[in-house]
């Protein structure tokens, strides 16, 4: 019964897997270029998107787990307006704004340099 139970829903954990590498990957990429920039100094800001995946990105991985969840809801109903192609896009979609999420976090993380205070030619208030 457990294996049927992956071959009827491989097309939706296939996906929540790859997002959730991308997240770990995602979340130890912006921790460890945040580290070797100097945080955390007090008083030093980072920018909004670095500060909630140093901050709030253990919750993230609950993103693929409630698409998973909502994509079997919505194939079990019996109107069939949402096919295993709508799943297949949703997966992809979802993994493709996560990706964009933590890879800007991480170049926006990089772009720091919290020892002088200076991001992007303007100096950070302290």
């Amino acid at each position: 019964m457990n294996s049927r139970w992956l071959q009827e829903y491989s097309i939706q954990t296939t996906p929540a897997s790859m997002q959730v590498a991308v997240i770990l990957f995602g979340f130890m990429a912006t921790g460890l270029i945040l580290k070797t920039q100097g945080y955390p100094d007090i008083g030093i800001p980072i920018h909004g998107r670095t500060y909630f995946v140093r901050h709030f990105g253990p919750i993230v991985p609950f993103v693929p787990v409630i698409r998973v969840f909502a994509t079997v809801s919505f194939e079990g109903r019996p109107d069939n307006r949402f096919t295993k192609r709508s799943t297949v896009v949703t997966g992809m979609g979802v993994l493709a704004i996560l990706s964009y999420f933590f890879f800007t976090s991480a170049t926006r993380a990089l772009d720091l340099d919290l020892r002088s205070g200076r991001s992007h030619g303007v100096i950070l208030e302290s």
